[in-house]
């Protein structure tokens, strides 16, 4: 009788930890999400889920140190195509805008380095970006601002402020 109950409680932790495993992964993948609501942060996500929770207006100009009397003509270009940023690096002088345009078939997040925190120029951060906005960023401060879109944090550039 004794091997009976043994095999019986045997059986029953196994159960026991088959459940608690598969009660870990399931929590594991509600934060692994990181509160992103309908993808909003999965860049494998459709276009249209992303798009709902950005700005309607495809121009976007979140910096407060933008010079008023700085135009698209006096400014530097940089497009994102959903692979990679163009040109990946450029040098301009204190004071001068990049513009970052998305021509991608998604959403994109230009963002200072270091991915996820972009602590690096904190104030260099757009939020999403719909397909054919931009985004302008006047940089005041000299230095190389490495940045990346972080929808897709392998896909960087740098700006060299001189």
């Amino acid at each position: 009788m004794d091997n009976g109950g043994s095999r019986m409680n045997k059986g029953f932790l196994a159960i026991i930890a088959i459940f608690v495993l598969v009660a870990g992964i399931g929590i594991f993948m509600v934060f692994q999400d990181n509160g992103a609501t309908n993808g909003a942060n999965n860049p494998e996500t459709s276009t249209q889920a992303t798009d709902q929770q950005t700005n309607t207006n495809p121009t976007t100009n979140n910096s407060d140190s933008q010079d008023p009397s700085s135009t698209a003509s006096d400014a530097q270009q940089v497009t994102y195509d959903g692979s990679s940023f163009s040109p990946s690096e450029i040098s301009i002088s204190a004071g001068e805008t990049v513009i970052f345009t998305n021509n991608a078939d998604r959403s994109m997040w230009v963002a200072s380095d270091t991915h996820p925190s972009h602590t690096d120029l904190p104030e260099f951060d757009s939020g999403q970006i719909p397909v054919g906005g931009t985004y302008s960023f006047t940089f005041e401060e000299s230095g190389t601002w490495g940045y990346h879109n972080h929808l897709a944090s392998h896909i960087t550039g740098t700006v060299i402020v001189e």
